[in-house]
């Protein structure tokens, strides 16, 4: 059975008084104790600061862990931040040459439009023309024919 001292135990510690002094076999047995227990103190002090400095070791591993995935996150958020406005930018870009575009092809639809009732006036205008002289062809043929019937004798 272990006998647990504290630095209290030996600061109060007296020892019995012999015939000359004291008892050099109490003296002897409580350092005896007293070693050991500084033994032990010392072996589990040892292996504590072991533990202390692994312990340690990895809190600091764990910490540059910790940094490296904040500056990841970061990045990533960077990252995602810049993609995102390049993205917006290039939607933008299509965006405009899309309505140019369109713009173009409204502007060449009322130039088409505009020639298309160009030429559908100047067909009007050719038929009415083409009528004008029909009708006068056809007068001229009728007056002809007038002409033609009355008998230049007299005789019909």
């Amino acid at each position: 059975m272990a006998i647990k001292i504290t630095p209290l135990d030996i600061q109060k510690h007296e020892f019995s008084r012999a015939f000359r002094g004291f008892d050099p076999e109490e003296v002897e047995s409580f350092l005896d104790v007293v070693a050991s227990e500084f033994e032990a103190l010392i072996a589990s002090e040892g292996t504590l600061k072991e533990k202390v400095l692994k312990l340690e070791t990895q809190l600091e591993n764990f910490r540059r862990m910790e940094k490296t995935l904040q500056e990841t996150i970061i990045n990533a958020q960077q990252t995602m931040s810049q993609a995102k406005e390049g993205s917006k930018k290039e939607a933008q870009q299509i965006r405009r040459a899309a309505e140019l575009e369109a713009e173009k092809m409204l502007i060449d639809a009322k130039n088409t439009l505009a020639r298309l009732k160009d030429e559908q006036l100047l067909l009007k205008s050719q038929k009415t023309a083409f009528v004008n002289k029909l009708k006068h062809v056809l007068t001229s043929q009728i007056e002809l024919i007038e002409v033609l019937e009355k008998d230049d004798f007299g005789l019909k």
